[in-house]
């Protein structure tokens, strides 16, 4: 399929105040210039964030998604190049009782049920702190040179600003800091929303729509912010430190799956959607490509024509694929997705042995193995130029 060409869209200006007709027009460069300015002034900020969510290719929130309620501190913080913010994130009932943060150096995971600590040096890059996302939404619609659709909606006491991304990529500005996913043939639409509090000029509210493959809705709200009354050198997250849980460091090297190449993959024990478990010793081809991946994992999603492709290629030998599921428990949504992509290989869920044994491989990541049951290929991440290189790794071994 030849790449779609990205007709430009000039951003769609409805006036404010509209009863009847036309009374003033809108400059929505100033507006946006001016609310990305109050989101700048935000050198800290304490509130409640909920978030619901969809499954992949739903509409309304997921039931069997429980809402994400946490208490928020957010910093602004020059000093990290990385993402310019610090943050905290603590349980409702017992604001002293972190549960994740990023104070411009490491990332910090508490696990109580574990009683553990995970210190990481490598940037935290997936959280959605409010304000500092919503800088990058702002900021991203005043500079970009994509294809974008700005629309603005008045309601009285608040405005919603509404921007439509039409990209070959997907882009992602709800996180720390923007990313993207790779290019691809067809047109992304992307879309978020933010509802600004005019008395304050601060969003409060927040709507994202992710394309396909990922297909998902977040719902985002803040409420009981307080904005600028705290003090970042007053953040120093080892104060919320439990004195009996064991600590653990990742430093600068960071254990990866590719320290595991070359040497014989560690056992397992894992089980399928109906509950029915599967060993890595019952499988007995000679090549065997197990994939960490994930529901709503776009690259995870991609590869799945190409999964398909080699079960056909190798249908006659001695090959086969095996699937461990990072992301999703929900044994509807597993179902759901096994029939409507035709997956007709192994489909189990990670538990924490393996991820301690494989060293936490992000998804999508790919090994394969030998008769021997040695690793003898891994591959991080997805994209179609990897295809070939995964076929000659499988050809070697059959």
């Amino acid at each position: 399929m030849k790449r779609q060409t990205i007709i430009p869209i000039v951003s769609c200006l409805l006036i404010l105040g509209i009863v009847g007709g036309c009374k003033s027009k809108f400059d929505e460069k100033k507006y946006l210039t001016k609310i990305l300015n109050n989101l700048e002034q935000v050198k800290s900020a304490s509130y409640t964030f909920s978030m619901v969510w969809s499954d992949p290719g739903d509409t309304i929130p997921s039931p069997y998604n429980p809402p994400y309620i946490y208490h928020y501190k957010e910093f602004a913080n020059p000093a990290d190049t990385a993402a310019g913010v610090s943050w905290g994130d603590f349980y409702l009932t017992d604001t002293t009782k972190m549960s994740r943060s990023y104070n411009g150096n490491v990332a910090i995971v508490v696990n109580h049920s574990r009683k553990t600590i995970s210190i990481d040096s490598s940037f935290f890059g997936g959280a959605k702190v409010f304000f500092k996302s919503a800088q990058n939404i702002i900021k991203y619609a005043l500079t970009t040179n994509d294809s974008i659709l700005k629309e603005f909606l008045d309601f009285g006491d608040s405005l919603l600003f509404s921007l439509t991304i039409y990209s070959d990529k997907m882009v992602m500005l709800d996180n720390i800091r923007p990313s993207y996913t790779s290019p691809s043939d067809e047109i992304k639409i992307t879309k978020y929303e933010l509802l600004i509090n005019k008395s304050t000029g601060l969003p409060y509210k927040r709507k994202t729509i992710f394309p396909i493959p990922m297909s998902r809705i977040y719902w985002e709200e803040v409420s009981d912010a307080q904005i600028n009354t705290m003090d970042i050198e007053d953040f120093i997250p080892s104060r919320y430190f439990p004195a009996d849980y064991d600590i653990t460091i990742r430093g600068a090297i960071v254990a990866s799956p590719l320290d595991l190449l070359g040497k014989p993959a560690p056992d397992w024990i894992l089980s399928d959607y109906n509950n029915k478990s599967f060993a890595l010793k019952d499988f007995t081809s000679k090549v065997i490509l197990l994939q960490f991946s994930g529901i709503g994992c776009s690259p995870c999603h991609a590869s799945l024509p190409f999964l398909k492709q080699l079960e056909n290629d190798y249908k006659d030998k001695s090959f086969e694929i095996v699937r461990i599921e990072c992301w999703s428990k929900n044994v509807d949504q597993i179902k759901n997705y096994i029939s409507t992509n035709d997956i007709k290989y192994k489909f189990l869920l990670k538990d924490v042995e393996i991820e301690k044994k494989y060293n936490m491989p992000p998804a999508p990541t790919f090994l394969i193995l030998d008769g021997n049951r040695t690793i003898q290929y891994v591959q991080r991440g997805y994209g179609r130029v990897v295809d070939e290189q995964i076929k000659e790794a499988i050809e070697k071994l059959l």
